[in-house]
């Protein structure tokens, strides 16, 4: 973990979690409700860049708030929370005032690739939880039926998440 303590960071960041893995992604529904969200994105996706500014670090954890690096598009600057129902998002307008936990799992010396376990202010670990749509024009206009798999935390039985960081540059 020290490798990072005291470091702020950019990096691309996928999940490894067999059954899961691949980039994370950003719903880009048409409707504003629904757009910023973190998703399962897909293996056409290049993973979705972050930046980890740092906080703090304890024994097994390191602190820090998060928001999309700017390679990010339009979520570049926005920063990462998670609503009141656990579900993680970019939030423009409302305040985000927790910070994110990063737990390392492992890190291999001289390379730049972090595997971590991602805990919200909590301790809560990110997960992966589904939900089958069978309306038009919430993800994808033409689709009646799909499913989309969100990032959350602390949110009922999703499926626990392990994740890697491939970091750009320290900033």
């Amino acid at each position: 973990m020290k490798h990072i303590e005291g470091r702020s960071f950019i990096a691309e960041v996928s999940i490894t979690t067999p059954g899961f893995s691949g980039p994370i992604g950003v719903s880009e529904a048409t409707v504003s409700w629904a757009r910023g969200w973190l998703v399962q994105g897909s293996a056409e996706q290049p993973p979705l860049r972050l930046q980890f500014d740092y906080l703090e670090h304890s024994t097994d954890r390191v602190l820090y708030d998060i928001t999309g690096a700017p390679q990010a598009g339009e979520y570049a600057g926005v920063k990462l929370g998670m609503s009141r129902n656990g579900y993680l998002g970019f939030y423009r307008e409302a305040p985000v005032t927790d910070f994110w936990k990063l737990q390392v799992v492992w890190y291999v010396d001289h390379t730049e690739h972090v595997d971590f376990i991602w805990r919200n202010h909590d301790g809560y670990q990110v997960s992966m939880h589904e939900q089958v749509f069978s309306r038009p024009g919430l993800t994808l206009p033409d689709t009646r039926v799909q499913t989309q798999r969100w990032l959350a935390a602390g949110v009922g039985s999703g499926t626990a998440l392990q994740f890697l960081a491939k970091i750009e540059r320290y900033v």
